[in-house]
């Protein structure tokens, strides 16, 4: 049994070190600029993508300081200085798109989101959730199971 727990940590820490290799550097650079914050750095494609899509840089950083909604023109400054930080620490080829995303937490619950998505071969902004490929159907609220009443659910 304490083997197992080995092997299943060992595995855990051996995988988390793989992934998160590439953005170590990244990840201490922006704690050191933004000491704060809370930084979360993910870089790859999506999971269902095609292999040709070029691959995301995402940075997603919790600031407690100011709603990025209220105050655009800081959190323009604040996505400038982590896409600076970005291409000082990680090779700008690798990358087709980076989207930094800065949002603050409330205490009711709520969260204030701001995203700015960035095309690097381009250099030009892109809209927050477009993309080249075919966009995913949502699902229609009538299928989800909270929305049926239960003589709809009697019925099935």
């Amino acid at each position: 049994m304490f083997l197992f727990a080995g092997v299943v940590v060992g595995s855990f820490w051996v995988y988390w070190t793989l992934a998160n290799r590439p953005f170590v550097n990244l990840h201490a650079a922006i704690l050191r600029q933004f000491p704060d914050a809370v930084p979360q750095v993910i870089g790859g494609r999506e999971k269902y993508s095609d292999t040709t899509e070029p691959q995301t840089l995402r940075i997603v950083l919790r600031v407690d300081e100011f709603d990025p909604n209220a105050d655009p023109e800081r959190a323009e400054d604040t996505a400038d200085r982590l896409e600076v930080l970005a291409w000082t620490n990680l090779v700008k080829d690798d990358y087709g798109r980076l989207e930094v995303v800065l949002f603050r937490k409330y205490r009711e619950s709520r969260s204030a989101y701001w995203t700015r998505v960035r095309d690097v071969s381009t250099g030009k902004l892109v809209e927050p959730g477009s993309s080249d490929r075919v966009p995913r159907t949502p699902r229609p609220a009538s299928a989800s199971p909270k929305s049926a009443t239960p003589a709809a659910s009697a019925r099935i």
